[in-house]
């Protein structure tokens, strides 16, 4: 497995289309969401101003992208040490989860401590079972 950050990536276009895939998969599986077409997932993301692929990390098995994080910090703030920012979201295809992809890209965006607070939120069976699948994971966000 590979965490990158997605400003590495060349094609911009294709990285929002894989996101979309994972997003697609996870969301309409688990969460009953509806899904997004590439293009609406593409113009959703750059539409909005805060996006920005410096804050957004990507989980890769072999050629595959099976999880991604996305940070967020509000333009305004960028250059105010005291707002680090946020993750929006963390997406990890279901048959790639308990191994530690979840955990890579929290440390991914760990590394830009300082930069970012992390809040979580979710539906609170998911938000639990997230929470207790790495001891780890407790220490690094309280």
């Amino acid at each position: 497995m590979k965490i990158i950050c997605a400003i590495e990536k060349e094609n911009k276009d294709l990285v929002l289309e894989e996101m979309c895939e994972v997003w697609n998969e996870v969301v309409t599986l688990e969460y009953f969401l509806k899904p997004f077409t590439k293009e609406a997932y593409k113009e959703y993301m750059l539409k909005n101003q805060h996006f920005d692929f410096d804050i957004v990390y990507l989980a890769y098995e072999d050629e595959k992208l099976v999880g991604f994080i996305i940070g967020v910090c509000k333009q305004g703030y960028k250059d105010n040490p005291a707002y680090g920012g946020y993750f929006n979201s963390i997406c990890v295809l279901k048959e790639y989860r308990n191994k530690g992809i979840g955990s890579s890209l929290l440390k991914a965006m760990e590394d830009k401590r300082g930069e970012f607070c992390v809040i979580l939120a979710g539906y609170t069976k998911e938000m639990q079972s997230f929470l207790d699948s790495n001891s780890g994971i407790v220490s690094r966000i309280l």
